[in-house]
């Protein structure tokens, strides 16, 4: 079982989405993003490819698992 956060929020509110590709965005891009969003009371959601939840993923995430933003 799996899918995007983006595509349940869009689901249940039926609300525009944006999504960025994080694998090129450092560290500071990333959160210039997600504070921009925060400021515009989007609902932000973050996901790391599938995996292990052993292995890392960009940001030290781990791998395969979905996050809810609640504040920046």
């Amino acid at each position: 079982m799996g899918g995007l956060p983006s595509e349940i929020i869009n689901y249940l509110t039926n609300v525009p989405q944006l999504s960025f590709e994080n694998k090129n965005l450092n560290a500071a891009s990333m959160f210039t993003l997600i504070n921009n969003a925060d400021d515009l009371d989007y609902i932000i959601t973050i996901d790391t490819p599938g995996g292990s939840d052993k292995d890392k993923c960009l940001f030290n995430l781990p791998c395969g698992h979905a996050y809810s933003v609640v504040n920046a």
